[in-house]
C-alpha cells in the first residue's frame, strides 16, 4: 500500500515500539513485525458495533482489514497521534471501573484517550516552560477523580447478595462532591496563582460557539463519567449505581 502524504508526513513520529493496548488509542501507523512492508495506517475503533464493541482497522479502511487487540502482538506502531501523558495510569483507570462496569477495561481505555487527547490539546496553547507543571497538576485532578470511581459499585456487577445500598449511597455522594471540586476553577485551577498567568482563551482560536460545550472546550477539569462520551469513543457515561455498563 503507498502511502498518502497525511499518513507519511502529518503524523507524529516516535521511537517505534509494539502495538498494545495501552498505546493503541494514540497510534495513527503500523507495521507487521518480521516484514519488509511499508508502515499502513491504523485505524482505532474505526467501527462501532453496540455497546462496547469496537473494531480495529488498518490499511485502507474501504477493505476492512480487522485488526484484533489479540493479535497486537504481531505488530508494531510506527506513529502517533500525541506523546502517551497518561499511559501508565490506564491500569488505574479500567480498575476504577471494576465494581461498576461489565467492561471496565473498554470504560478505562476510554478515559484515556479522551482525557489524553485533551490535555495534549491544551499543552500546544501555553508556553513550553509551562507544560511540565501543568501535566502534573491534570494527572493529579484525574487520578483523584479515578480514585473516588473506584468506591462505587453496581449490584448489577457485582451480585445484589449483600450489597450495602445505604454504604454505597455514602459513597456516591462523595464521589459527586470530589468531582464537583475538582472541576471548580476549570483548568485555572492547573495554573500556579502568580497573578499574572492566565490560562489558555480558546475562544481567540475558535471564535464564536454555539451550543452547549464540552469538557474539551470548555476549560473545564477532566470529569471521567460524569458526562456524555460519543458512541466512536465509548459508552455514554451514568452515575456511578443508577446504572451498569
Amino acid at each position: 500500500m503507498v502511502m498518502t502524504e497525511t499518513t507519511a508526513t502529518k503524523v507524529r513520529e516516535e521511537q517505534v515500539t509494539d502495538l498494545t493496548v495501552k498505546n493503541a488509542h494514540r497510534v495513527t501507523m503500523v507495521r507487521e513485525k518480521g516484514t519488509d512492508h511499508p508502515p499502513v495506517p491504523f485505524h482505532f475503533r474505526k467501527e462501532h458495533h453496540g455497546m462496547h464493541h469496537f473494531v480495529h482497522l488498518y490499511g485502507n479502511p474501504e477493505d476492512r482489514n480487522e485488526l484484533h487487540s489479540s493479535n497486537f502482538k504481531d505488530w508494531e506502531a510506527i506513529a502517533f497521534k500525541h506523546p502517551g501523558y497518561l499511559e501508565d495510569m490506564w491500569k488505574q483507570a479500567c480498575d476504577a471501573y471494576a465494581w461498576s462496569s461489565f467492561d471496565p477495561e473498554i470504560r478505562g481505555e476510554t478515559d484515556i484517550m479522551v482525557y489524553g487527547e485533551e490535555l495534549h490539546n491544551d499543552l500546544q496553547l501555553m508556553p513550553e516552560g509551562e507544560r511540565e507543571t501543568y501535566i502534573t497538576a491534570y494527572r493529579q485532578k484525574l487520578s483523584a477523580q479515578l480514585s473516588a470511581l473506584s468506591r462505587c459499585a453496581n449490584p448489577m456487577v457485582t451480585g445484589r447478595g449483600g450489597f450495602d445500598y445505604r454504604r454505597q449511597e455514602k459513597m456516591n455522594k462523595a464521589t459527586g462532591t470530589a468531582t464537583r471540586n475538582s472541576a471548580i476553577g476549570g483548568k485555572r485551577s492547573l495554573y500556579p496563582s502568580n497573578g499574572n498567568r492566565k490560562p489558555p482563551d480558546r475562544r481567540k482560536r475558535s471564535g464564536k460557539r454555539h451550543g452547549r460545550r464540552s469538557n474539551a472546550t470548555s476549560g473545564a477539569a477532566p470529569t471521567p463519567s460524569t458526562g456524555s462520551i460519543p458512541d466512536n469513543a465509548g459508552a455514554t457515561a451514568v452515575p456511578c449505581s443508577s446504572a451498569a455498563s
